[in-house]
């Protein structure tokens, strides 16, 4: 509803200022412009979208932090059962001493 009165207001205020062909040009041009327009809205909130996943992942680089630090934590943990078990099963009947594997930390 609003856009017939500001095309119209928009016609009205070229006409008093400009002469008749400008008037119909302006007229003329109203609808693909508008159609652009559109074109145009709807492109840019696509790549709003787009951009705004991308900044959101920055933005989340402290979760990614403490997501590594634990991750790196059960490594270890791992690492130090897995000594702990060669160690248990092969070193009593065979002096088997495992693996010389290093640590992360070491």
């Amino acid at each position: 509803m609003a856009f017939p009165l500001i095309w119209g207001i928009g016609i009205f205020t070229v006409w008093s200022l400009a002469s008749f062909n400008w008037t119909v040009i302006f007229g003329a041009l109203l609808i693909p412009l508008g159609l652009f327009a559109r074109f145009y809205i709807g492109r840019s909130r696509k790549l709003a979208v787009h951009v705004g996943g991308r900044i959101a992942g920055l933005l989340k680089m402290d979760a990614v932090r403490r997501v590594r630090e634990a991750r790196d934590e059960l490594v270890d943990l791992m690492d130090s059962i897995r000594s702990r078990y060669l160690e248990e099963v092969f070193a009593p009947a065979t002096g088997y001493q495992g693996p010389r594997v290093p640590t992360r930390n070491s």
